[in-house]
């Protein structure tokens, strides 16, 4: 079957759907699955995401669950489960970047990114994985990192080491499960016009603004796009739009080069 024709009779499941790229995905999904389910920390926010979702799709569960917690994680993905049925997409875009330079940034803020990306990625995949992995339709499992966890990038030490920690986890985990009906895949997008994106430019030092304005800061529709269209195929990197695609083969191709765009200006 073509397209996402596939997996019209399930649900699909998003983390990090009260906003920003995870609601502008369940937006997307909504006319093609059976059921949207999405979860986020915020109940506020779930409300306002549930009421626009509401008009795509009727059948559509919002829970609370903070992706750190494994009992929250477990709990929120059966509850979506038992009320829409069985899920044939599961997305993660649960995480928040906290930019800053190496020297300024306590131990405790590195802890806090790999809490937030690493192990709440492995909670979502330790409550996902079972239930994709025993169906016999093709079923897809993506988790979001970024075109920083390719590369490095001055200003991003904490979120990138978090960032490169979830890369690695998808890349071991798609050899491990490579005879199952699941792919999973790792979307990698530049930065995105989000509301986190402008919580942390609250604290993101100006040089490291300016060079991502630079590369390009793409808008969260254009990123579910991407998505949405790679899911048929699965592939191991989403990489939406040559923003994220061009410095992905420059670091491939040229390092040297791209080490030098993005050297920290003196």
């Amino acid at each position: 079957m073509s397209g996402l024709s596939q997996f019209s009779s399930r649900a699909a499941i998003i983390f990090g759907a009260s906003e920003g790229t995870g609601l502008s995905v369940a937006k997307a999904l909504a006319p093609s699955v059976a059921g949207i389910g999405i979860i986020s920390r915020s109940n506020e926010k779930l409300t306002r995401a549930e009421a626009t979702l509401r008009p795509l799709d009727g059948k559509i569960l919002a829970t609370p669950a903070d992706v750190t917690s494994p009992a929250d994680v477990h709990r929120a993905f059966d509850a979506c489960v038992a009320t829409l049925g069985p899920a044939g997409i599961v997305v993660n875009c649960a995480g928040a970047a906290h930019p800053g330079y190496f020297a300024d940034l306590d131990v405790e803020v590195f802890e806090d990114q790999f809490r937030r990306h690493l192990i709440g990625t492995v909670n979502v995949f330790k409550a996902a994985i079972p239930h994709l992995t025993g169906q016999s339709a093709p079923t897809r499992l993506v988790t979001t990192a970024s075109v920083l966890g390719l590369f490095g990038m001055f200003g991003y030490s904490a979120y990138a080491a978090s960032k490169h920690a979830v890369v690695g986890l998808v890349t071991s985990l798609r050899s491990e499960y490579a005879k199952s009906p699941m792919r999973i895949s790792v979307l990698c997008p530049p930065s995105i016009d989000t509301p986190g994106f402008a919580t942390e430019n609250k604290i993101k030092p100006a040089d490291v603004l300016k060079a991502e304005l630079k590369g390009g800061v793409l808008k969260p529709e254009a990123v579910a796009d991407a998505l949405i269209r790679a899911l048929p195929k699965g592939p191991a990197f989403i990489l939406p739009g040559n923003e994220a695609r061009l410095p992905y083969l420059i670091n491939r191709f040229a390092p040297r080069l791209l080490e030098r765009l993005t050297a920290r200006p003196t």
